[in-house]
């Protein structure tokens, strides 16, 4: 690196920089320089290599400059060439891979500094996109020399909306923005009917949110974050996921929310144009060549966000029921089939009802689509967590092998059925409805009256009718959205 970066330097700036500069220039302080810069991580360099050969160095960062937004500005530090490599274009490939970089992290614009002598350095930087936006330095390289600072707007950096006085854009801080976007969905609460006790609502709570924020800026995805605000009000934001389905498709999940008073102003409108966009420009740099696909989430009572995401062109691809049982209604009593017993639940079952519920979903989605990774190990080491209470649950055996299994789990005042699954093997014999029964006389004898449960619409085994017979009723409905992304 160190031997690239002098040679570059004496081969593009010689007649520019004095030669006495030049020809002191020492590979051994080069390389210490690099070192200090990189333990730190102030700056991300990346090497174009080719057989092990280093052909060209590219540094971005954050905008080290002072006038400014530093939210939303960062800067190419430096692309550097082997000289013997010059003119074969990639120049160009290691610009716009910084503009991409930069973009990935969040940042609207792009500058960097040029020599206003180096006439080649500035075309080929005009010819990129960038334009000199009036700001200048010196530098006392033993004579004054001027360079000017060009900046682009990196593409689809920011969402444009019209109408809206004082409206702009930007990632998120970190922490210290939890209390606004927490205030944003407070703000929403009634008019968007959303439910407190419900596990599907997209809520987070203040602290949920702060520590998401945290990890968000810690691992760098700023970008995947936008806030909207007018003025020094946060008026909504919006977010991404992403995950691989078993057919091989990688969703990406736009979340986004606005406060009711300045919905229907092309507020959401831009947020999920932002998004979308966003969104290609991750998968083309994270899974180029593979499927994927956009998704968003709005339930029955989000009536603006049903209406934006229709017009969009997104069509449900499957629909989450949430079902409670009224506090009134008596829970009816099922034997166990034959041959099968309830045991109390021990560490060592852990591994086994994993197991267990994997199989029994194999199946639940036509060739994999829409159906998410499952790691038996790790959700075994997810039902150890303290928050659950095994007591609660009733898993049926059949000898050493686990038949099926009811799991419920007491949060906030209400309980959750979070997993009703029978293994294919002993389907049909009323063993689901058995199990769910006992777990719902438990619950009731630990004196909880709230108590919720979830399927999807579309499952094949019909889950939603076994609910219905033990005097569960549908509440709402969470339309799980999809768009091509072509």
């Amino acid at each position: 690196m160190a031997r690239l970066h002098v040679d570059a330097w004496q081969s593009a700036y010689r007649g520019l920089v004095p030669d006495a500069f030049l020809d002191g220039l020492d590979c051994e302080r080069r390389a210490q320089r690099f070192r200090d810069a990189l333990v730190p991580n102030a700056e991300e360099t990346y090497l174009a290599e080719q057989s092990g050969e280093v052909l060209g160095i590219l540094t971005v960062g954050a905008c080290r400059d002072t006038d400014v937004d530093h939210e939303t500005t960062g800067e190419i530090w430096g692309i550097y060439l082997a000289p013997k490599h010059w003119r074969e274009g990639l120049g160009r490939t290691l610009c716009r891979y910084g503009e991409q970089l930069l973009s990935l992290r969040g940042y609207l614009v792009a500058t960097l500094w040029v020599f206003a002598g180096n006439s080649q350095a500035r075309r080929f930087y005009e010819a990129m996109g960038f334009r000199a936006d009036g700001a200048s330095r010196m530098h006392d390289f033993g004579a004054a020399l001027e360079a000017f600072r060009y900046r682009k707007a990196l593409d689809g950096a920011e969402p444009l909306t019209a109408g809206v006085p004082g409206l702009s854009f930007r990632p998120i801080r970190g922490e210290q923005d939890a209390d606004a976007l927490y205030a944003v969905h407070a703000g929403r609460m009634a008019h968007d009917q959303i439910d407190p006790f419900s596990s599907f609502e997209d809520v987070p709570s203040r602290e949920g949110l702060s520590a998401s924020l945290s990890r968000a800026v810690a691992e760098g995805r700023q970008g995947e974050w936008l806030v909207a605000q007018v003025e020094a009000q946060v008026v909504g934001y919006s977010q991404l996921e992403c995950w691989p389905e078993d057919d091989g498709t990688w969703v990406y999940l736009t979340l986004g929310w606005v406060l009711p008073d300045w919905r229907g102003r092309g507020i959401g409108t831009a947020m999920l144009h932002w998004a979308e966009d966003r969104s290609r420009r991750l998968a083309a740099a994270w899974h180029p060549a593979e499927p994927f696909e956009l998704a968003a989430n709005a339930s029955s009572t989000e009536k603006e966000a049903t209406a934006l995401l229709t017009h969009e062109g997104y069509l449900a691809g499957y629909t989450v029921l949430e079902l409670s049982l009224d506090a009134a209604t008596p829970v009816p009593t099922y034997p166990l089939p034959a041959g099968l017993e309830v045991r109390s639940v021990r560490p060592e079952h852990l591994s086994l009802i994993a197991a267990s519920i994997g199989e029994a979903y194999r199946q639940e989605y036509e060739e994999g689509r829409f159906q998410e990774s499952y790691d038996p190990a790790a959700y075994a080491a997810e039902l150890s967590a303290p928050k659950h209470d095994s007591t609660l649950w009733q898993v049926a055996w059949e000898g050493d092998q686990v038949a099926g299994q009811v799991l419920s789990i007491v949060e906030n005042g209400r309980a959750e059925v979070f997993e009703v699954s029978v293994r294919p093997a002993w389907r049909r014999r009323g063993l689901a409805r058995a199990l769910l029964s006992r777990a719902l006389r438990r619950l009731r004898g630990r004196g909880i009256d709230v108590i919720r449960i979830g399927t999807v619409s579309e499952f094949r085994t019909r889950a939603r009718d076994l609910y219905s017979t033990v005097g569960f009723r549908v509440l709402k409905e969470f339309p799980r959205y999809r768009k091509p992304a072509a």
